[in-house]
């Protein structure tokens, strides 16, 4: 199945926006870093104004984190949703496949309809093989002869010791 060049194109522009976007987020943390060892040392100075601004650079930068998250998120799904996409059968393929069914349908085959009431009426008769079976059964163990011959015959039946009994 070829490729959609639409959706391959707008998949590369995907990729190479997300390359950019993991980019930039390492930086981020880098940045996030940075600003909140600038909070901690401030503090320690006792420089309460400096801390307050590095803190608040810090917090700036950590929201700036989520919309980019919030980005490469949607950029994931996005791609996802072009997988699946690039997976569908379209324009000419589908239509071979149509013209490949009907063909075959054509044909006297296969008929997927008839195809479906065969296997129901499989499906009865061997249900009816076997309640007939199973009839047969029945009738034969109601005979009191083959009923006392099916016991005898069970060692069980006749009392014999066990393999314990005879130590």
């Amino acid at each position: 199945m070829a490729v959609d060049p639409v959706i391959h194109a707008h998949m590369a522009y995907l990729v190479q926006c997300e390359k950019k976007d993991l980019e930039v987020a390492e930086k981020l943390e880098e940045d996030i870093a940075l600003w909140k060892k600038r909070v901690g040392l401030a503090r320690e100075r006792g420089e309460d104004e400096l801390a307050e601004q590095a803190r608040e650079r810090a917090l700036a930068l950590i929201a700036e984190r989520r919309a980019l998250q919030t980005r490469l998120d949607m950029i994931a799904n996005e791609k996802d949703i072009l997988r699946r996409e690039s997976r569908r059968p379209h324009g000419r393929e589908l239509e071979y496949a149509e013209e490949l069914l009907r063909r075959w349908q054509e044909s006297g085959l296969v008929d997927p309809e008839k195809a479906a009431l065969d296997e129901e009426f499989d499906k009865l008769d061997s249900e009816q093989a076997l309640a007939e079976l199973h009839e047969e059964i029945v009738g034969t163990l109601d005979d009191d002869s083959l009923a006392n011959e099916v016991v005898l015959s069970d060692p069980d039946a006749l009392g014999s010791p066990e393999p314990d009994d005879l130590r």
